[in-house]
């Protein structure tokens, strides 16, 4: 029953995520991964495993998160939804909260 919950939740949350092709890459890092959610933005941080490489910030004040492998992300992401995501220390996580919400409320 949770799992159809979570998938559901994953399905009709208004976040946008997707790889995208970059050309500043090598061809083993050729596409990020990209989010707004706050949440995933500061988990994926937290992680280490994948790298803010950009942000990108739209007319209208929303901010995008540009990570990169975009596989390892995309990965992390699956694992954060299924509720199997690696622990995370709360300081740390905590700290990139903190860390992403510099980042939106500083431009």
């Amino acid at each position: 029953m949770l799992e159809g919950f979570f998938y559901w939740l994953q399905a009709t949350e208004t976040v946008v995520v997707s790889c995208e092709p970059n050309m500043n890459r090598t061809n083993n890092e050729n596409s990020v991964y990209e989010t707004k959610d706050l949440s995933l933005a500061a988990f994926l941080y937290a992680s280490g495993k994948v790298k803010l490489i950009s942000t990108r910030r739209l007319p209208n004040r929303e901010i995008y998160f540009l990570y990169s492998p975009c596989e390892v992300a995309e990965s992390l992401i699956q694992q954060y939804w299924n509720l199997q995501a690696p622990p995370i220390q709360p300081k740390i996580l905590l700290g990139a909260i903190r860390d992403i919400k510099d980042l939106i409320f500083a431009g």
